[in-house]
């Protein structure tokens, strides 16, 4: 089988990968017309800012890499001139030396994206006219900014304000020039009353404006619609975007809204073997169910990964989307889902709004149906360095209830138990101030906090940091505070002067015990939370120590994601276990720890429990993404891709508390799959390596009489592996959570 993707990025990208996943004879090919073919889109403004600095950061993967791991032909530099749906090829051009070739396909993916229209009257060939696409717009327009000192930004959408407010940043006089009455325009004007003005206060906003010319000289003069003339070094055409699609109609392919590309509930178009994701594409707006165009990579990224399962036999159907986005406007964040009230009075709703006002200051407006209650859409609007309740956090909830298809009177119950507490709070008033008075009047002695207690960790933090030492007791299996022992181990290594870690029973009995809570019961919407060692600690639902005690059925996932876009400065690590049922996928419980995001895919986790998700539900949520907040795959999302495969039998798992007798035993190879670097910095004794790269080449050296079982850094890379061997007739385990986890349990033991 031959797929060929027109185009990369997001959509392209993630089909390619996820369809070498899951077949590794598949022939895949990739035409990419730029230089790059996956590449950070929403982080091309932060570049030209210089906030981003490094431009390799932007590129997440090469050709080279995406063969040597996916073994999958990148062809840069080219680009499909025609399709040819009744032979089933396309007609592809060297863009290096015009030469032209053809090419057959069995299956076709359409990822081109979109492209901004910009009119001769806009002197485009201009090398100072620029728009931002592409990485090598990128690089065209920081090398220009470098020697500016004005730029005209012309849109007020979102990528127009990203790159007013990076310019600005560089110290540009920035003019932004916008045709409509508002910026961002999917926002209720009521929802920007903090932004506007900070807007205003930051460059030289003009609204209702357009630009009818511009011309060319010694600096480029351009003409307002309201007959003035701007000079500007620089010129930022950021005013919308419509789909490129021009290859497709080309070929009959049916178009629809825009000459965007129609597609059915199963990504494909109206001709056989053809599929399209992306912004090439109209989609089912999730509340109205009609058509409309969307340009964000979340969406794509999912689109991609759906056509690669269908392709290879699977019947996943694309829902629709809510249009979830985020967008930080300088110190403002300004986050939505669903529609707004002028698209909800388009369509006839009869509607009002539910007022959410946080501590923070952020504040949440909830449209809904009058009638029937249904939830029509969300914005919230807040500080960017807000840590309590932030506008893409009461968001992302909101979108999440939604799409669990639950009534707003959820949405709030979800919302007050997470807000504006924040999940912070652990103690009550009364035992708040007990614990500081107890810290206030002794004298900094040693004293024993009971593991088993709600809020264990946070006390056992809470008094270190007062000055005591602390002897913290753990039961056998190792929840602390609802925590699973592993999970548990996430603190780090314990090397603290001030903290003992003993088995409950064998603490010295002569030290006086701090114990605030003694009724710990675990329930379905058990929340607990503690902060530990600069750490956030929060358990969800059930754990896996309270499921086997219950005699519940349960599988478990680790996962490792970052707090918000790898390339964009200040990303944390998250880890995230996530606990189902392996029949039905519904999501029982999940802990997760962390230094940044963690309460935003906490409050996610809860309202999906709430929702009763299951774990295929947390890989299609739409969530808020922007690189500042986010990645195109939410930590959550992960978790549900993760969960998904193993409930579709893609990989089977082992866990790393069995990987020290897995290393003593003959009749099995551990494979480790990192690099030869990682493997010098911490060896497994024992174990067989093989860097993921070379593994194809390498398979003659793995006795396929023994099981195998794979290890990586985190357990991605070491999955990739089991999709390789799996498929050349290995007997293979992922170990789940990795290297990573299991040094973290052999510093716990130590």
């Amino acid at each position: 089988m031959k797929t060929l993707i027109i185009g990369g990025v997001a959509g392209g990208a993630s089909a390619a990968t996820r369809l070498r996943r899951l077949d590794e004879n598949a022939e895949i090919v990739i035409v990419e017309r730029t230089g790059f073919v996956s590449y950070a889109n929403c982080g091309l403004p932060y570049y030209v800012g210089g906030v981003i600095s490094d431009p390799r950061r932007l590129t997440l993967q090469t050709p080279k890499s995406l063969k040597a791991r996916y073994n999958i032909d990148v062809r840069v530099l080219s680009e499909v001139v025609s399709i040819d749906t009744g032979s089933k090829t396309v007609r592809i051009r060297d863009l290096q030396d015009g030469s032209e070739y053809d090419e057959t396909y069995d299956n076709l993916i359409i990822s081109t994206g979109s492209k901004v229209p910009v009119s001769d009257e806009l002197n485009p060939d201009d090398p100072r006219v620029l728009t931002l696409r592409t990485v090598e717009d990128a690089l065209a327009m920081r090398e220009v900014a470098r020697n500016a000192r004005r730029v005209l930004v012309v849109g007020g959408g979102y990528i127009g304000l990203e790159t007013a407010e990076n310019l600005a940043h560089m110290g540009l006089d920035v003019i932004v020039v916008h045709r409509p009455g508002q910026i961002i325009q999917q926002f209720d004007s009521d929802v920007l009353e903090r932004t506007i003005p900070l807007v205003e206060g930051s460059v030289d906003l003009r609204l209702k404006t357009a630009v009818t010319s511009i011309d060319a000289g010694e600096r480029l003069t351009a003409t307002l619609s309201d007959g003035s003339t701007v000079e500007a070094d620089l010129v930022v055409l950021a005013a919308g975007s419509v789909p490129d699609t021009g290859v497709a109609e080309a070929a009959g392919i049916a178009l629809g809204l825009k000459k965007a590309i129609y597609v059915d509930p199963r990504m494909m178009t109206s001709a056989p073997g053809v599929y399209a994701v992306g912004d090439a594409i109209q989609v089912r707006n999730g509340v109205t169910d009609e058509y409309s165009l969307l340009a964000f990579a979340g969406p794509a990224n999912r689109q991609g990964r759906m056509v690669a399962d269908n392709i290879c036999g699977a019947r996943n159907l694309y829902k629709g989307s809510f249009g979830s986005s985020v967008i930080k406007v300088f110190d403002s964040t300004v986050a939505m889902t669903g529609i707004n009230s002028r698209t909800a009075a388009q369509y006839g709703f009869q509607t009002q709004v539910e007022t959410i006002e946080a501590g923070s200051g952020t504040v949440l407006r909830v449209l809904m149906d009058s009638v029937d209650g249904k939830v029509l859409g969300a914005q919230a609007e807040g500080s960017f360095d807000c840590d309590l309740c932030p506008a893409d956090e009461m968001v992302d909830v909101v979108a999440t209830v939604m799409q669990c298809g639950r009534p707003f009177d959820e949405i709030f119950q979800s919302i007050e138990q997470t807000s504006p507490a924040g999940f912070d709070v652990v103690l009550s008033e009364e035992e708040s101030v007990a614990l500081e008075d107890y810290i206030a009047r002794a004298d900094g002695s040693t004293v024993v906090v009971p593991g088993s207690v709600e809020g264990a960790l946070h006390v056992a933090g809470q008094l270190m940091d007062g000055g005591f030492k602390v002897v913290l007791t753990v039961t056998e299996d190792g929840p602390v505070g609802g925590f699973d022992h592993e999970v548990w181990c996430e603190s780090g290594p314990l090397d603290n002067d001030s903290l003992s870690v003993m088995a409950e029973g064998s603490e010295p009995q002569d030290l006086p015990k701090v114990v605030l809570r003694e009724d710990l019961t675990f329930g379905r919407f058990f929340v607990t939370v503690n902060e530990f060692l600069g750490r956030k600690f929060i358990s969800l639902g059930i754990n896996e120590a309270e499921a086997r005690r219950q005699g519940i059925p349960y599988d478990k996932v680790h996962t490792f994601s970052k707090s918000n876009a790898s390339y964009y400065p200040g990303a944390a690590d998250i880890s995230i276990k996530t606990i189902f049922d392996p029949m039905s996928g519904n999501v029982l419980g999940a802990q997760l720890v962390g230094t940044k995001g963690v309460v935003k895919r906490a409050k996610v986790l809860h309202a999906a429990i709430l929702g009763e998700a299951t774990v295929e539900n947390l890989a299609q949520l739409e969530l808020c993404y922007a690189p500042p907040y986010n990645s195109a795959k939410d930590p959550v999302n992960y978790a549900g891709f993760v969960a998904s495969n193993v409930r579709m039998g893609l990989v089977k798992q082992e866990f790393c508390n069995r990987l020290d007798s897995l290393l003593a035993d003959p009749s099995v190879t551990v494979l480790d799959v990192r690099t030869d670097l990682e493997v010098g910095d911490y060896q497994l004794p024992g174990a067989k390596c093989i860097p993921l790269d070379s593994l194809r080449g390498r398979l003659d050296e793995i006795d396929p009489r023994k099981p195998v079982y794979v290890v990586c850094r985190s357990g991605l890379r070491s999955y990739i592996a089991c999709r390789i061997l799996s498929q050349n007739g290995f007997d293979c385990y992922n170990m789940a959570g990795g290297q990573r986890q299991y040094e973290l349990l052999k510093n716990m033991q130590n």
